[in-house]
């Protein structure tokens, strides 16, 4: 079984291409490897999905773009002008949140815990109790009258 990465790619800004040539061939590199693109930030970046093998293919087929499967250094972000910065920043959040998923709000607590509504009962239920409150109402109305 092959383990699938996430990897950002710097998309080289200098150099006579224009943006939707380095775009374009980046694209063709990561099918090449049989990767997927998950998310992009264009001109700038792009966010793939390939498989741990191909990722040193695709590193030579990019040339000079720059590719990172693990956080982007500090420095690295610190250097970075706006709009890259936020990109990289991005990154890094993304990658310290992977795989971590945050404790859903009052599990393991009763269901009439403070502050916390019960669960909705089920449809049947629910058809009986509006039914019971009707003839409640009906009951009320003709008794007042």
């Amino acid at each position: 079984m092959t383990t699938q990465v996430e990897a950002l790619i710097l998309l080289a800004q200098e150099g006579a291409q224009r943006p939707e040539e380095v775009e374009a061939a980046a694209t063709e590199a990561v099918g090449a490897v049989g990767g997927r693109i998950v998310a992009g930030f264009l001109p700038h970046a792009l966010i793939v999905q390939v498989t741990e093998e191909a990722v040193g293919d695709l590193r030579q087929s990019l040339g000079a773009a720059t590719l990172y499967t693990e956080a982007v250094p500090a420095t690295a972000v610190e250097a970075a002008a706006e709009p890259l910065r936020t990109v990289l920043t991005a990154w890094n959040q993304r990658r310290s949140q992977s795989g971590v998923r945050p404790e859903p709000l009052g599990r393991g607590l009763a269901w009439d815990a403070p502050g916390f509504l019960p669960p909705d009962p089920p449809p049947e239920i629910r058809e009986l109790l509006r039914r019971r409150e009707q003839q409640h109402s009906e009951a009320d109305d003709s008794s007042g009258a």
